[in-house]
């Protein structure tokens, strides 16, 4: 996450996620990654 704190997700619903997705390798608070994105929008799904 941009700001550095962990993701509130409920995992029992779906979510759908617009942004820009930037390659390159990546630490975050769950491990390394290969992306991130800057989130636009989310939209709960479910």
């Amino acid at each position: 996450m941009a700001t550095g704190r962990p993701a509130k997700v409920e995992q029992i619903y779906s979510v759908w996620v617009c942004g820009r997705l930037e390659i390159g390798s990546t630490d975050s608070p769950y491990g390394q990654a290969g992306f991130k994105m800057a989130t636009a929008k989310v939209e709960r799904r479910g």
